[in-house]
């Protein structure tokens, strides 16, 4: 019992030291990266091939993400209701969706539309050659076909990301 009261008492005082560092804005959430992004070749749910390279000199943002994951879904409508202004600013949005058929996705997307391409990583290939450990992840890709950045949410003022 006395090892569980330290125990308990410990992950507080971590919890707090960690709350007040991020409330002081010390710990940045998004991961700085400047690298260059790897090119893929994804199918979209018609079965056109779409390349990375095919956007070069524009910003584009990744977003990873599967059906079955609640706050991907939360993330794609919050990310289709800002596609317009993305787009208006000359931002390419593709959706990757990590290892589920074609058809899961398109029953799924007609409960939650997307105006922004959907790509299939069946494999899971890109997304591990992305790095990406959890979904939802968007991952920021300049003009210059450079990794700006990787989040778990989008940014507030995501345009600032790519300069």
């Amino acid at each position: 019992m006395k090892n569980l009261s330290r125990s308990i008492v410990f992950l507080f005082i971590l919890f707090l030291s960690f709350s007040s560092v991020l409330a002081m804005g010390q710990i940045d959430k998004t991961k700085q990266v400047e690298k260059i992004a790897p090119n893929f070749n994804l199918s979209d749910l018609d079965g056109k091939t779409v390349t990375l390279a095919s956007f070069k000199g524009k910003n584009v943002i990744l977003f990873f993400w599967a059906t079955w994951c609640h706050f991907c879904r939360k993330s794609l409508v919050d990310l289709e209701g800002k596609f317009p202004a993305l787009k208006d600013k000359g931002i390419v949005v593709l959706g990757i969706d990590i290892g589920e058929p074609s058809q899961k996705i398109k029953n799924f997307l007609q409960k939650y539309p997307a105006s922004f391409p959907v790509l299939l990583d069946v494999e899971g290939g890109i997304a591990e050659e992305y790095n990406v450990i959890g979904i939802p992840t968007y991952v920021f890709i300049d003009a210059k076909g450079n990794i700006k950045s990787t989040d778990n949410s989008l940014p507030t003022n995501y345009t600032s990301v790519f300069k």
